[in-house]
């Protein structure tokens, strides 16, 4: 647990689940926003892309600001990681029955990837700015 809540160990938590929430938006776009949703207009696809990227640029950002040592780093990456595997993982797997089904197993896999990854970087980043 001693690497888990160093500066190291924050940072690459977060990255893998980074990672992780790359790789959903990955497999929406491919398959929620085309397969799944087939009549999303190209207003709903524009919002997701610029919310994705905002996102991932903001995770980004907090990422090399952590590593950098500012507490508002993170904060930031623990918001981002608790929405990570709060609403891309736990409510996507509570709310949507099936998950991705044109996308499966991948769908299953990388929605669980959101929870694990996306709780334990905000548990280790939490414990790192408690400390």
């Amino acid at each position: 647990m001693t690497w888990l809540s160093s500066l190291n160990g924050a940072i690459a938590v977060s990255i893998i689940a980074l990672m992780s929430l790359v790789g959903r938006s990955f497999l929406d776009a491919r398959f929620v926003l085309t397969e799944d949703m087939p009549n999303a207009s190209k207003a709903m696809v524009g919002g997701w892309a610029l919310f994705t990227m905002v996102l991932v640029g903001g995770w980004v950002w907090a990422i090399v600001a952590v590593a950098q040592g500012s507490r508002g780093g993170l904060i930031a990456a623990l918001a981002i990681a608790l929405f990570t595997g709060l609403l891309a993982g736990a409510a996507s797997l509570i709310a949507f029955r099936p998950i991705m089904p044109s996308a499966k197993p991948l769908g299953e896999i990388v929605i669980w990837s959101n929870l694990v990854f996306g709780l334990l970087a905000a548990l280790v980043v939490g414990l790192r700015l408690r400390g």
